[in-house]
């Protein structure tokens, strides 16, 4: 991926928009532009400068300024002429916030979990047909469980926090899903439609998922969904540890801690908007 224009190089912005075109390249200048007047400060940036700065023709960034003012997105000073950051931005903005906040508000809470049963923990979102971890936090278990990184995207149905997620979802939304994963599937060995399905069967029968590691021997995985106000799985909750401190009894107590956190973090997605 190309650096943002705003710190390009003149023979480097211009090779952008020269290798770029159509509605790639429209794009591409939109968010030049958009760099651009954020980096004008409380003074506001003019037209001319935008031309000349960026090394576009004045009418063309007449036409992208226009759009972006009708979005929101860009907003001028009928005194001064000169162009700020809309509305729109900032709105974009508080929405970003508000998924920092709640990762933020949640690190604690696995913290917590992770601190009172030595094991390691993990919080998946949702991320169309994956899940994408977004914390994992580790207990004071001398075995350390790296089956999954912050950042790393697998497909649902993989780890205990997909699964669970994967189980909660409609009929026909959890097909598609499984149909359209069913390349990536290929790759964890073991695992395709049919045993999928099967763990499926198994999560919904227990009311939480629980599955061996993949890749990982000797290592379990329990996890529980956290659903959205309006009834759809959007994160899971999830512990790994190795497969002699997942009994039953424990495995039930520890359903229990994640259920109990599962729903407060929940309280926070609707408290959030997120």
């Amino acid at each position: 991926m190309a650096p943002p224009p705003a710190v390009l190089g003149v023979g480097a912005a211009r090779r952008l928009m020269e290798n770029a075109s159509g509605g790639t390249q429209s794009i591409q200048r939109a968010a030049m532009i958009l760099r651009h007047i954020g980096n004008g400060h409380d003074e506001g940036v003019r037209l001319v400068d935008l031309s000349n700065e960026l090394y576009l023709e004045r009418p063309t960034v007449h036409r992208i300024v226009k759009s972006l003012m009708a979005e929101n997105l860009v907003t001028q000073d009928v005194t001064t002429r000169r162009y700020h950051l809309g509305q729109g931005i900032v709105a974009l903005s508080l929405i970003v916030n508000r998924k920092l906040n709640f990762q933020q508000l949640a690190q604690p809470l696995l913290e917590d979990m992770a601190r009172q049963t030595g094991d390691t923990f993990y919080l998946n979102q949702r991320i169309g047909n994956e899940a994408l971890c977004l914390i994992r936090t580790d207990g004071h278990c001398p075995i350390k469980i790296y089956s999954v990184g912050v950042g790393d995207r697998r497909p649902l149905g993989v780890g205990a926090g997909g699964l669970a997620m994967l189980s909660e979802m409609p009929v026909a939304e959890r097909n598609a899903c499984i149909a359209a994963n069913e390349q990536a599937l290929s790759k964890y060995k073991g695992l395709n439609k049919r045993a999928l399905l099967r763990l499926i069967e198994k999560t919904k029968t227990l009311g939480y998922a629980h599955l061996d590691v993949y890749g990982l021997a000797g290592v379990h995985a329990v996890g529980v969904p956290i659903m959205s106000p309006q009834g759809a799985p959007v994160a899971a909750l999830s512990i790994a540890s190795i497969s002699n401190r997942l009994g039953t009894k424990r495995v039930e107590e520890l359903v229990v801690l994640l259920r109990k956190n599962a729903r407060q973090l929940e309280q926070l997605i609707s408290d959030y908007h997120w």
